[in-house]
């Protein structure tokens, strides 16, 4: 049997791991401060789960490694490792001294990490990849088995390494500088230094740089790429089946969509690459950035959600594509019937429960209960819509069903066009603008809770976070303000440590809206100690739709840039940034904390 190899859980686990004795001390002080207000509470429980989920971060090679010795030269191997068994990919030879690299301990211990930890997270949210994802197929072992590629994924184990303080700068820098000399040789020579080998390098340093580096050698690289690409003759005569291209392209918009700018390689968004491939399409991938998927109300079920949530997504996406069928130069009438929506929207789901959206629907039936008993309604009524959608088998986040393809029934349904804009947006003008359902019915004088609302305790995680995210890209489209102004830092703190209480492989079932929960805050994470963490998982969930559904994923990420284009109304945003600043201001933070 495979060796189970963990992956990253939710964060109500993860607190277990730390060795604190007792509760922190700066819990303990905001704990005891009983004339805080609601705000202030929740802004200390986001900042507290943000520190919580630092710890976590840099502790995660703890699981595979012990310390190193005092000269920073030996990694013990990890303890999940078979030793017998080191063919973690197919098409990887089980034996490292047959790889191109200099046989060495800490080479191989480096390797091992990129195989068993970081490769595994470079297409799957949750650590555990398709075995057929082209990437795991194809693209690792044709990495594993060049010289400059695999020197460069030392490189790439390095940086994790030393942001985890498991090991030093000076090694780091010694692994550069023998992966740039290797790029510079292959550039040097007119036979290799437009091929796949040499671009996927760059792509990858790009993306080291992006996560651990510096803001000039990013730049470089990336003009060094854009202009192999163009003496290669375009993306579409990239090599492996189109693969490097979508590798190539998906980076570049991934880093453009969390700075607000242009993509660096593309013509505005323009690529010269088409993927012919028609493939089934995945309930997983449903986004609220595409209008003609199925509704979240037709596939909540599916998706695990629940039917305010679902609702939430559907109002998201009918405001979106209200904004992309604007005109080129819309009139103030046009802008105005947006702003309007937008704000009725925005306050319809502030209006509801921070935690779930059930605490709603128990609250109006305890009222319904009460007017029964005091006369106010008659026994024959029927019961309340509220009562009467809620489904017994809507899934919380910690109950959802497993992922899976649409059956070719549903998918033909699924994919027909939603011509009334989903969700509530469209009774904006029904008068029912509280965006609740009408009580049309009532209860006996003594009225048991019924089966359909008798819901799991505690907070439903996967809503709150949805119901954030929505409230940020609502409030940027009423504002007509960037994500990054619109997003406060409160507002990414809550949304991405909220996230991290979802289990990891009930995104992966998510992946279209886990990505666009990402798009609403990245913009606002540069600069802070979770800056490389969330970029890392954005970046994961780019490149998962992209292996897996090319033609989404690109016409997604079109809608995003074209957003991003509005809001700025005409602005240049800002540029891409190394994210070696942020690593040794805020990578370290948790080494003093009890």
């Amino acid at each position: 049997m495979a060796t189970q190899y963990p992956s990253a859980m939710s964060l109500q686990r993860l607190i277990n791991i730390s060795s604190a004795p007792s509760e922190p001390q700066h819990r303990r002080l905001l704990s005891d401060q009983p004339h805080d207000s609601e705000e202030e509470r929740r802004r200390s429980r986001a900042v507290h789960d943000a520190m919580r989920l630092i710890l976590f971060r840099v502790s995660v090679p703890d699981k595979f490694l012990v310390s190193w010795n005092t000269d920073a030269q030996h990694l013990i191997a990890m303890h999940t490792v078979n030793s017998s068994n080191l063919s973690m990919w197919p098409g990887l030879p089980n034996d490292f001294d047959t790889l191109p690299m200099v046989p060495s301990k800490q080479n191989s211990d480096l390797l091992r990490i990129f195989l068993k930890l970081l490769s595994r997270y470079k297409t799957s949210l949750d650590g555990n990849p398709d075995p057929n994802n082209p990437i795991v197929k194809f693209y690792f072992p044709f990495c594993i088995q060049d010289p400059l590629l695999l020197q460069i994924i030392l490189y790439t184990s390095a940086c994790f390494l030393n942001e985890t303080g498991h090991m030093p700068k000076m090694a780091v820098m010694a692994h550069k500088g023998k992966a740039i000399a290797m790029l510079n040789n292959q550039l040097r020579s007119h036979n290799y230094q437009t091929g796949d080998a040499v671009i996927a390098g760059v792509v990858q340093l790009i993306v080291d740089e992006w996560y651990w580096g510096d803001t000039d050698d990013l730049k470089a690289h990336m003009r060094g790429l854009r202009e192999m690409i163009r003496i290669r003759g375009g993306f579409h005569t990239l090599g492996m089946n189109g693969l490097l291209a979508k590798l190539v392209i998906s980076h570049d918009i991934g880093i453009a969509l969390a700075h607000e700018i242009q993509p660096f390689l593309g013509n505005g968004i323009e690529y010269d690459y088409h993927d012919p491939a028609i493939l089934p399409f995945r309930i997983s991938h449903n986004t609220p950035l595409i209008f003609n998927l199925a509704s979240f109300a037709a596939s909540a079920e599916a998706l695990g959600l629940h039917p305010m949530t679902a609702s939430i997504l559907d109002d998201v996406r009918f405001l979106i594509n209200a904004v992309m069928s604007l005109p080129d130069h819309p009139s103030p009438a046009e802008l105005q019937k947006v702003s309007t929506t937008a704000a009725w929207m925005y306050e319809r789901i502030r209006s509801l429960p921070e935690d779930s959206p059930d605490t709603k629907r128990l609250f109006e039936y305890g009222e319904l209960t009460s007017q029964a008993n005091l006369g106010g309604l008659s026994e024959d009524s029927p019961n309340p819509d509220s009562a009467k959608t809620a489904k017994a088998g809507t899934a919380t986040s910690s109950n959802l069903p497993s992922c899976r393809r649409t059956t070719p029934e549903s998918e033909s349904r699924i994919q027909q066009r939603e011509d009334s804009g989903g969700g509530n947006a469209s009774e904006v003008g029904s008068g029912r603008a509280d965006g609740n359902p009408r009580v049309e019915s009532s209860a006996k004088s003594k009225v048991p809770l019924p089966e359909t609302l008798k819901v799991t305790s505690g907070p439903d995680y996967m809503y709150s976070v949805i119901r954030l995210a929505a409230m940020v890209n609502i409030r940027a489209i009423r504002d007509r303000i960037p994500l990054s102004r619109a997003c406060s830092i409160d507002e990414f703190l809550q949304v991405w440590t909220t996230s991290w209480r979802v289990p990891l492989t009930t995104w992966r079932c998510a992946l279209g809206i886990f990505n666009w929960a990402m798009f609403a805050i990245i913009p606002a994470c540069h600069g802070g100690p979770h800056e490389r963490f969330s970029r890392t998982m954005y970046m994961i969930s780019m490149i998962s739709r992209a292996a897996e559904d090319w033609g989404l994923m690109f016409a997604a990420s079109r809608v995003a840039m074209r957003l991003q284009r509005w809001l700025a109304q005409g602005g240049k945003g800002g540029a891409p940034m190394g994210g070696g600043q942020a690593v040794a201001r805020h990578g370290f933070l948790n080494t003093n904390w009890e």
